[in-house]
């Protein structure tokens, strides 16, 4: 759910601390996008996606995971064309 350039740049490794430490080379940094994407056509891609979601939340948010709900998670606006009613 990361941009290639988030990984190449390094900023997905601030933003996902759960990734791990910052590969030093940018070879590496995308080496690791490729071997970290998520396909919906994999069993349990649903389940990896919304931890996704609540982790990227909660990340940015500073909530624990238990406090994240998907009116929270639209309201950051990770789910592009999603919305909810107020």
């Amino acid at each position: 759910m990361q941009a290639a350039t988030s990984y190449a740049s390094g900023k997905s490794f601030k933003w996902r601390p759960w990734l791990g430490n910052n590969p030093s080379s940018k070879d590496d940094r995308i080496k690791l996008f490729h071997n970290s994407k998520l396909y919906a056509s994999v069993d349990g891609y649903e389940y990896a996606t919304a931890l996704e979601l609540i982790a990227m939340t909660s990340q940015t948010l500073k909530k624990t995971s238990m406090n994240i709900d998907l009116q929270t998670i639209l309201k950051r606006g990770f789910v592009s064309g999603l919305s909810m009613p107020p």
